[in-house]
């Protein structure tokens, strides 16, 4: 069976990104990109509505258009007649009259129901969204073919009644799929909060999580719902539970697949680990107090269970024969920046810029891989990532719980990301990978709950992302407990299939699936190519419906797809796919 590789075009209008700019308005539409190239999805990148009604597209992400002109919604409709498809999330308002629906009041915040699979009772949370309704009366077309799949469950009653989460409209030979969800948007606040970090945050009410002690601090900026959002432990303490903007990326690439092998095309995908690994985990520390002793505990212990590590380190630091030792060991130093004013820093470009200077001097290191943030201190929506990025920082682990009462995917996510930049920088991606930590200190009293672990590693392993958990070295030193606790975490990793990487290790990975490179050089040809060297990187290409598969398929996101492994700097061929050849070092045959 011969399959076609869709063309995929996104449709940004960048005349309407920049009249919202002008006027104040954040566009995170546009971080489509990012779920895009997180898992090396072959798209063009459109910024015109003339572009994408071309014919050169099968099917349009039509992120960020103008609703006004009526030209456009011709133009859309007219693509759609012909036989194009439209994905549109939470947006395309003006086309509801055209297709016999009615937009219902914007929802800022609530759950949706899309699949019946949802992990969360209540359902998947989303912060932003605007549902259309079947209308009838005059001057709605009454006769149309559609059908609409899950619900909508905003925090604010639109009165409206039941509201489907995706709609899908036949028009003419195409149709639109229709989110109700901003998928983008509601990932990025889950990520990044809801605007920039100039106050405390909201406290819980059970007073199990007071972020509301005059410190500004990465965790104030937290959309999570303190009692819908999380759960107990074992030991009964509460955490974040739902990696949201994790389950959102799944539907949302689900979806895609799904639309595409309906007219029997093929998507295809990387997966989020390497070839042959179960799970990844991270173990950083921070050097708080710098005492020498706790350092040369830490590495022992290190030494003891075998496992790798990133430091960060707070001005004055080490003795520098530790970080040779540490370096000896296969460990990663990086920074540990210091902005808490009663320790004498700043939140400043600047202070940012010195302590860099500070750190390559006394750590004996040329560049900076990476960085957390002293208290998880935190201000403002993307200063940090600006100075990660001024100052050569591929990785920023800052974003992790402050109290104990918000552990887990306080930020919905278990998986590395770029982060979006304010409107000041046009909502550009930042060249920075944000990797957050789940909790500090297992088994510290007051802190970290070791009952915790493997609820967190299951879940961060059903998302297929990376498992971080914070030590400090002087805890290592100073409490049994936290020894315990330290055990526990790399012994129940190595146990459900995790692999513990470094902070290099990620940023590489990151680096090497995303420079996978699609193209269709003739009929019945896929070809896929890769830039960066590294593990070797599962793709998966689905099946179309209807279509026989030449082999065995294994199922991702509920469709069958071929799996295949890119290896280091090879480029693939294409024909048939054939087992025999599924996994070997020279050219691969996809499709």
């Amino acid at each position: 069976m011969v399959y076609r590789l869709a063309r995929l075009g996104v449709l940004f209008e960048q005349t309407t990104a920049a009249r919202r700019w002008a006027n104040g308005i954040q566009v995170f539409e546009g971080y489509v990109r990012e779920l895009l190239e997180q898992r090396s999805i072959p798209y063009s990148w459109l910024e015109r509505v003339e572009e994408a009604v071309s014919g050169q597209y099968d099917l349009v992400l039509a992120v960020l258009v103008d609703d006004m002109p009526r030209r456009t919604q011709e133009a859309l409709l007219d693509y759609m007649d012909r036989g194009g498809i439209v994905v549109s999330y939470g947006s395309l308002n003006s086309l509801a009259r055209d297709l016999g629906f009615r937009p219902v009041r914007h929802a800022q915040t609530g759950y949706a129901f899309v699949d019946g699979g949802e992990p969360a009772q209540s359902g998947l949370r989303f912060t932003q969204g605007r549902a259309w309704i079947k209308a009838s009366g005059e001057g709605y077309r009454s006769q149309i073919e559609y059908a609409a799949a899950g619900r909508l469950e905003p925090e604010a009653d639109s009165g409206a009644g039941e509201l489907p989460a995706l709609v899908s409209i036949r028009v003419g030979k195409g149709k639109l799929e229709r989110w109700a969800v901003d998928i983008p948007n509601t990932i990025v606040r889950l990520q990044q909060g809801d605007g920039p970090v100039l106050s405390d945050g909201i406290p819980a009410a059970d007073g199990t999580a007071e972020v509301n002690d005059g410190l500004l601090k990465a965790d104030d900026g937290c959309v999570m719902d303190w009692d819908k959002d999380r759960l107990q432990t074992p030991n009964g303490t509460p955490y974040m539970a739902y990696p949201y903007a994790d389950y959102w990326r799944e539907r949302w690439l689900s979806h895609l697949v799904s639309v595409c092998a309906g007219i029997g095309l093929t998507l295809p995908f990387a997966d989020l680990l390497p070839d042959g690994v179960e799970g990844i985990a991270a173990i950083s520390f921070d050097s708080d107090m710098n005492d020498n002793d706790s350092a040369e505990t830490a590495l022992r212990i290190l030494s003891e269970h075998q496992v790798r590590s990133s430091w960060c380190i707070l001005e004055p630091g080490y003795r520098p024969s530790i970080y040779d030792a540490a370096r000896k060991d296969g460990h990663e130093i990086g920074l540990h920046f210091n902005a808490m004013e009663s320790q004498g820093g700043r939140w400043s470009r600047e202070a940012f810029a010195e302590q860099c200077r500070w750190f390559k001097s006394a750590a004996g290191e040329q560049r900076i891989g990476f960085n957390k943030n002293h208290y998880t201190r935190f201000e403002g929506w993307d200063d940090l990532f600006l100075w990660c990025e001024q100052n050569g920082i591929q990785l920023d682990q800052s974003r992790g719980p402050s109290k104990r009462g918000n552990v887990g995917f306080l930020f919905g996510t278990a998986q590395p990301y770029r982060p979006i930049a304010s409107l000041r920088e046009s909502n550009r991606l930042f060249q920075v990978l944000e990797v957050g930590f789940l909790s500090q200190d297992m088994g510290l009293d007051g802190w970290g709950d070791r009952s915790a672990i493997g609820l967190f590693l299951d879940t961060v392993q059903s998302v297929r992302g990376v498992a971080h958990f914070l030590f400090h070295q002087i805890y290592l030193l100073t409490d049994p407990a936290v020894r315990e606790g330290f055990r526990d975490v790399v012994e129940q990793a190595k146990a459900k299939g995790f692999e513990f990487w470094t902070s290099g290790q990620l940023a590489a990975w990151e680096n090497t699936r995303r420079s996978l490179k699609w193209s269709q050089p003739g009929p019945g040809r896929l070809s896929v190519e890769r830039a960066a060297d590294g593990p070797g990187v599962v793709v998966y290409i689905p099946v179309p419906d209807g279509a026989q598969a030449d082999g065995p398929v294994e199922y991702r996101y509920g469709h069958p797809c071929r799996r295949t492994v890119v290896h280091s700097e090879q480029k693939l061929g294409t024909a048939q796919p054939n087992p025999e050849e599924e996994k070997s070092d020279c050219a691969n045959s996809l499709i």
